[in-house]
């Protein structure tokens, strides 16, 4: 019975382990930043496409130092702002001429899936990009 359950933990382990690989790779994959492709996909979807455009979108683009109209060119209309991000993915005009953070959702891609992935842009006093991150709701 002993040698039994030792078979059965080594097999979980293998399965669970592989499971991870997989995700991390998957994960890993890229595409080149199109902006028409990232406007239309404003969803939670695991399959949203932005996920694989951000390695692509923060290499070629200098984020930091852009305006917040800069952004809208380049990202579109944030699907949320400051610490709200609505199911909707819509935010008012009023409230993004306020805010200091503009999100944008990238679906649920890291880890297992479980929660959602976001890019945070930040500005600073003078209405420019001062940091961005990539982060887990």
């Amino acid at each position: 019975m002993h040698r039994w359950k030792v078979v059965a933990i080594a097999g979980i382990v293998i399965v669970l382990g592989a499971a991870v690989c997989v995700q991390l790779l998957q994960a890993r994959r890229t595409v080149q930043f199109d902006g028409a492709a990232w406007t239309a996909e404003k969803n939670w979807d695991r399959d949203n496409p932005r996920w694989k455009m951000i390695p692509s979108l923060l290499r070629d683009n200098k984020l930091i130092g852009m305006t917040k109209l800069e952004i809208i060119q380049l990202l579109g209309p944030p699907d949320g702002v400051d610490d709200r991000i609505n199911d909707s993915l819509e935010v008012p005009v009023a409230a993004v001429e306020e805010a200091t953070i503009f999100n944008y959702v990238l679906g649920a891609h890291s880890g297992f899936g479980m929660d959602y992935d976001i890019l945070s842009v930040e500005f600073g006093q003078a209405g420019k990009v001062t940091s961005h991150r990539v982060w887990q709701s």
